[in-house]
């Protein structure tokens, strides 16, 4: 540098290192941010789905044989709109850090009799009766144009019913 050779190179190599690291933190942020989003929302949805005792008669739990019925579902949806802040009919209220409508993907409660041995997501069956359940909604990324206006995420939950 004091000859006044290589001083261009090095400004030029040192930019695009910062650029760099720039867009690998920026990354590394989207990521975070998306991960403590859907905690969020797995955790509102666990809550949601332990509503379901509120439906079930002890006599069905004693001998391990349920069923989901329309009131569970109808319970589960108002713990759900509630938890997530949503409307009635599962769509986003202004503040929500959901946007657009969740879509209950699935929903089964496993009986005692059942020989399934896992759950849709992989996960082990370790009591019966259990509730599982999976719901599709889409978050708002940071980087909107980078990754597009939203990102559409599954999130799934299991309870065991004892």
């Amino acid at each position: 540098m004091k000859n006044n050779q290589g001083g261009l190179p090095i400004v030029l190599l040192w930019s695009v290192v910062f650029f760099i690291v720039i867009i690998l933190c920026t990354f590394v942020i989207e990521w975070y941010y998306m991960n403590v989003k859907s905690e969020v929302v797995k955790d509102a949805l666990t809550f949601s789905a332990l509503s379901v005792y509120k439906n079930i008669e002890q006599s069905q739990l004693q001998n391990g044989n349920l069923t989901l019925t329309n009131e569970m579902k109808v319970t589960f949806n108002k713990y759900l709109a509630k938890n997530l802040n949503l409307n009635e009919n599962l769509s986003s209220k202004e503040n929500s850090i959901i946007i657009g409508k969740v879509e209950i993907d699935y929903m089964k409660i496993y009986e005692k009799d059942d020989i399934e041995k896992t759950y849709p997501d992989g996960n082990i069956i370790e009591y019966k009766p259990s509730l599982f359940v999976r719901i599709k909604y889409d978050i708002e990324p940071i980087l909107k144009g980078i990754l597009g206006d939203r990102k559409t995420v599954t999130t799934s939950a299991f309870i065991e019913l004892n």
